[in-house]
């Protein structure tokens, strides 16, 4: 299944506490929801203490809420996070930086981290009713880093000269990639999604 304009509601906030949070609340009229934030006042990672540092216009800040799955059933969920990963690290690579996955939801340049994603879902017994992608992409370095990440971090712009629209240009290749791989999981082809996440580990 191809997402059609109309299955698609796309929600572009100034500022969220984050993307996450937005899209664990929000009350879904089209199969796919995308909600961006140029800020994020509380991004965090897998793990409720880990912070994500999101300050205004550095960043791709995002979430994907999929409701279209009616055949999705709990055994698609190890994968969802392989697919997420996965679409950053190929969306990282047409810019030809030197890359790599650490398991299970960070991606890394040589310099320290550039990307970390998020993956939640509903479900209901054995039935998933919406699966939640979220995505922090260290674009464009800020003037001002909190110490203890600042030489951890990395960004696209210490690697490449950026545009000026290059957030919009990372967020279409992104749900290029994570649309194409979220076909896979949806199809079961667990083994494409693991085949192409091993090959990209360290």
């Amino acid at each position: 299944m191809h997402h059609k304009p109309d299955d698609i509601l796309e929600i572009n906030l100034s500022k969220a506490t984050s993307t996450n949070d937005i899209a664990k609340k929000i009350s879904l009229s089209r199969p796919v929801v995308i909600i961006t934030a140029s800020e994020q006042t509380k991004g965090r990672g897998r793990y409720n203490d880990r912070k994500w540092f999101s300050p205004k216009d550095s960043g791709l800040y995002i979430s994907i809420v999929f409701s279209d799955i009616d055949n999705f059933d709990s055994e698609c969920l190890p994968y969802i996070t392989k697919m997420i990963s996965t679409s950053v690290y190929e969306t990282l690579a047409d810019y030809n930086i030197s890359l790599f996955i650490k398991p299970p939801n960070d991606i890394y340049t040589k310099t320290g981290k550039i990307a970390g994603v998020l993956a939640e879902s509903k479900t209901k017994g054995n039935i998933v009713e919406r699966i939640i992608s979220s995505a922090g992409i260290n674009i464009k370095r800020p003037d001002k880093v909190p110490i203890e990440i600042k030489h951890k971090s990395s960004y696209l712009s210490d690697h490449i000269k950026i545009r000026e629209n290059e957030i919009d240009i990372l967020k279409k290749g992104f749900l290029k990639n994570l649309f194409k791989n979220f076909e896979l999981v949806k199809n079961k082809k667990y083994s494409l999604i693991d085949e192409k996440f091993s090959s990209y580990l360290i």
